[in-house]
């Protein structure tokens, strides 16, 4: 079992951050992973693309692997805009990390028309964005991209159903399918199929 929190300040350095949670805080208390750019902290605290790099690189820099989350709205899905959205909230990571860094990062797709609706993004649906995710990295210009492609771990965060996991597993890129209340850190396995 691996422990995870829900949140990280950007700050990785010593100083005077009231109310925010460091990097080196949540290590001592056993953290391995952590969570950035959740839609609820970027809807509701107006957290940018931009912030979410720089606390994924600050839990980096702590020893913690950061699940990098991304997601788009209903509204943006139904407008065909779900592949754009995906590809401007991982934009600003990319551009923060090495390519080392990136090797450690988890990218944890979530729906935001998912959260809380009872609705489940369909198989079909998981595996265009997760297939999209893989593609950024691969077919990017950018040569540390192109080194971390193999080694990208996607995870698919809704409910933890048996045979919705089952069904994902399936699937080409699929990597991990768990909810349990937004903290995608208990069911971590690879499709090798």
């Amino acid at each position: 079992v691996a422990v995870g929190a829900q949140n990280v300040c950007a700050q990785a350095g010593p100083g005077a951050f009231t109310g925010e949670i460091s990097a080196a805080m949540l290590t001592d208390v056993g953290c391995q992973y952590v969570l950035v750019g959740h839609s609820e902290r970027r809807s509701l605290y107006g957290e940018s693309s931009q912030l979410v790099a720089e606390k994924a690189k600050a839990a980096l820099t702590a020893g913690l692997i950061p699940v990098v989350c991304v997601g788009e709205s209903e509204a943006q899905r139904d407008e065909g805009q779900t592949l754009e959205v995906i590809s401007s909230q991982l934009v600003a990571v990319f551009a923060a990390l090495t390519a080392a860094e990136l090797k450690k990062i988890v990218v944890a797709y979530e729906p935001v028309w998912a959260i809380g609706t009872g609705k489940t993004a369909s198989p079909e649906q998981a595996q265009e964005v997760h297939g999209f995710i893989r593609a950024l990295f691969a077919f990017n210009n950018n040569a540390v991209l192109q080194q971390v492609v193999d080694q990208l771990r996607i995870s698919q965060v809704g409910p933890n159903r048996l045979k919705l996991t089952v069904v994902f597993a399936l699937t080409t890129d699929y990597q991990a399918v768990n909810d349990n209340f937004a903290n995608p850190f208990v069911l971590h396995f690879r499709n090798e199929l």
